[in-house]
């Protein structure tokens, strides 16, 4: 009786093997999307959190709309508007004490958007900065 494999389990062998190293290529491939997708998101954040900051380092911040391209296949847009608080009458008794606050709210937006067609993406960054109060022209 002589020792060894036959035709049928070398193929076996083989095919089994094909399927492993298949599997554990395409492992490989999606480890490598997703760390090209959170390289991506980690400097989308940046760029909006560098934005963020130029806005909210200038010194009479006001209403406006603004967009631009960072350079490296990443754009912007940016956007703040002004939120004065209403100050509501108290109409009833057990209604709460109305406060005049010594401030307005200036909302700013920033948005960052790489990519294009169907694979666009983009991240959103917002914050709140309290202003001096805004004379409006009737005196209030």
């Amino acid at each position: 009786m002589e020792a060894g494999f036959t035709l049928m389990e070398i193929l076996v062998a083989v095919a089994v093997l094909a399927i492993c190293l298949v599997t554990i290529m395409q492992l490989f491939a999606g480890g490598l999307r997703s760390s090209v997708i959170a390289a991506d998101y980690n400097r989308a954040v940046f760029h909006a959190r560098e934005k963020m900051e130029q806005i909210l380092a200038v010194e009479n911040l006001g209403e406006s709309v603004e967009q631009g391209d960072f350079g490296d296949g990443f754009r912007w847009w940016a956007e703040t508007v002004l939120v004065i608080p209403e100050v509501e009458e108290a109409v009833a008794d057990d209604a709460m004490p109305v406060i005049d606050l010594p401030f307005d709210i200036l909302y700013v937006r920033v948005v960052v958007f790489w990519g294009a067609g169907d694979k666009e993406r983009q991240f959103e960054l917002e914050t709140a900065k309290p202003i001096e109060p805004v004379l409006m022209p009737d005196g209030g």
